[in-house]
């Protein structure tokens, strides 16, 4: 039975997408295909960073439990 699997950050991805189709014909502007480029970006990023910042808690505070 083959494994099924959610791929993540359909929406975002989605929303991208869109935000280019509407630039390519001038509804809207590439700054904001830009803007919202950084802004996923800037969400795995901080994902990241919150998931290494748990591990280094864990690291070396987790001994104290």
């Amino acid at each position: 039975m083959p494994e099924i699997r959610r791929p993540r950050g359909n929406c975002l991805i989605t929303i991208l997408l869109i935000l280019v189709f509407l630039a390519a014909f001038g509804i809207i502007s590439w700054d904001t295909v830009g803007a919202f480029a950084r802004f996923i970006v800037y969400v795995i990023v901080a994902g990241i960073a919150i998931i290494v910042g748990i591990l280094l808690y864990a690291w070396f505070f987790g001994n104290r439990w």
